[in-house]
């Protein structure tokens, strides 16, 4: 399987940055994180037709891997990809990974996200982890790609497929 347009998809707290930022540094390709496009400073949300405007531009060059949230609107995304890699964890999982997420950059920003977008504990969004509020949305989103689909279902799974990455 070829790597050079990868999409890293799956709910929030499954720690599709890290993974991209992995993979990014081996195929030394650049990553794109959708939250990047989509909040503007202090969580303002940025015009969809903005956001598509500027993936547009990142899936016209030879190589990238962009990842976040994929929803309807983004098939193309998909349709660009040659390889899409959904981090489909359990609720407990994700869950885990946002209070990691909080509590490593509680206070500050994160490194992909804009200025002023301030991690604080949110407690609604860690049930949105827990219950897999958005898993439905990326269910029907995909229908159609599982050909191109690399489906990890635990950190283990995802910890092997980057080894037997890295090995090759």
């Amino acid at each position: 399987m070829t790597m050079n347009k990868v999409l890293i998809i799956g709910i929030s707290g499954t720690g599709k940055t890290g993974l991209a930022k992995k993979i990014s540094d081996f195929l030394k390709i650049p990553v794109t994180h959708y939250d990047e496009f989509v909040w503007d400073e202090n969580w303002n949300e940025v015009d969809e037709k903005i956001v598509e405007q500027k993936l547009e531009e990142v899936i016209k060059k030879d190589g990238w891997i962009i990842e976040g949230f994929i929803h309807p609107a983004a098939k193309s995304k998909l349709k660009n990809a040659d390889t899409v890699i959904y981090l489909d964890y359990s609720g407990w999982q994700a869950f885990l990974g946002g209070l990691n997420r909080w509590w490593i950059y509680r206070g500050k920003t994160r490194p992909e996200m804009a200025a002023g977008c301030i991690e604080d504990f949110n407690w609604n969004y860690l049930k949105v982890m827990w219950k897999r509020a958005e898993r439905q949305e990326i269910e029907e989103t995909i229908k159609g790609f599982e050909n191109k689909m690399i489906r990890l279902k635990t950190r283990s799974e995802t910890d092997n497929f980057l080894a037997k990455l890295l090995a090759k």
